[in-house]
């Protein structure tokens, strides 16, 4: 279960190109499991579940800002709006052709996952 969680966007231009670095912080709890922690499992398997949760969050958030801009030319995470704020130059002089900037800009995910507890038990783990 998602607790909280918070995103920062952040634009850098390459090669007069976009780079958007996206920050995710989750916490997270896992609801349910049999036994208590020790029992059930380890420190090394939550780590393992940590990384894998934060490959498929960002995977995820890439892979539907693609298909939202390759099948609908949508901007639904609204980096096209954070490049008219910060570069409002580069807008103006790429509004004709902004989708294409936009689906051909570089495109960075980050997430960092907390898991604050396990069942009814808080750990400082991760």
């Amino acid at each position: 279960n998602v607790i909280d969680s918070k995103t920062k966007r952040k634009i850098n231009f390459y090669d007069n190109k976009p780079e958007f670095e996206i920050k995710v912080k989750i916490v997270a709890d896992i609801a349910e499991i049999s036994g208590g922690v020790s029992e059930a499992l380890s420190r090394d398997q939550l780590t393992s579940i940590k990384t894998e949760a934060e490959n498929y969050i960002s995977e995820r958030i890439t892979e539907t800002r693609k298909k939202l801009y390759e099948n609908y030319e949508s901007d639904a995470c609204g980096l096209g709006r954070l490049i008219y704020i910060c570069e409002k130059d580069f807008y103006r002089e790429n509004e004709k052709n902004i989708d294409s900037v936009m689906q051909n800009s570089i495109f960075e995910v980050d997430v960092d996952l907390k898991i604050r507890r396990v069942g009814h038990e808080f750990i400082e783990l991760l």
